[in-house]
């Protein structure tokens, strides 16, 4: 008895552990519309959201807060929405993807932003761009068929895992051996993709694709 309680414990503190890391601060985010056409970045500080349109400059446009996965924003610009309006949502950072719930915001172009909009994680940090950008290349890219993975390293019995904007499994090549592997489209509907490459049940590379007709 004294160990299924230990467990139990170990399991809920790993539970809690996991709802915490759940956060916006300090995190960076590509934002785009329903048909995949992208929008503008998002940045988020440790209370002040800025965006941009190069990933270069950043403007302050409102303050925010963060509580679990609560979160609240006022707008600096009653140009935008008015100050008195205080956005609550909730919100879930699943693999690379941040999904919004409204819970209430009077700003309709604020929620229209945050809830319909598709808001993927922005790579930072020099060693991790340049990680990715030496161990994969994809072409083409867009693409309508198919595309073709390239990499620097030789593969055995890597695993290929295509997510959706909503963080969900759509296609899966296992057993991938080599420096090559081609990647057909199928049934596949137009949008942002991203390619999870594993080996040894450690992710070497990820890219983000688009399919196009």
């Amino acid at each position: 008895m004294k160990r299924q309680i230990t467990l139990l414990t170990i399991i809920i503190v790993l539970s809690g552990l996991c709802v915490r890391s759940q956060t916006l601060y300090n995190t960076k985010w590509s934002v785009y519309d329903t048909s995949s056409t992208f929008l503008v970045y998002f940045n988020f500080g440790t209370d002040t959201l800025s965006y941009s349109t190069d990933n270069v400059s950043y403007t302050n446009i409102a303050t925010f807060s963060v509580s679990s996965n609560n979160f609240t924003i006022v707008d600096l610009s009653a140009a935008t929405c008015p100050l008195s309006d205080t956005g609550r949502y909730t919100f879930l950072i699943q693999s690379d993807t941040l999904k919004y719930t409204l819970i209430s915001d009077l700003c309709t172009s604020r929620s229209e932003t945050f809830v319909t909009f598709h808001w993927v994680a922005l790579l930072t940090g020099i060693e991790t761009a340049n990680q990715l950008s030496k161990n994969i290349f994809v072409y083409p890219n867009p693409f309508s068929n198919e595309t073709t993975l390239q990499t620097d390293n030789l593969l055995k019995n890597a695993t290929l895992t295509v997510e959706n904007c909503f963080g969900q499994t759509v296609a899966q090549i296992k057993n991938i051996s080599g420096q090559t592997v081609v990647f057909p489209r199928n049934n596949l509907p137009n949008g942002i993709y991203f390619f999870r490459l594993a080996e040894d049940n450690k992710i070497i590379a990820t890219k983000k694709i688009v399919i196009t007709d």
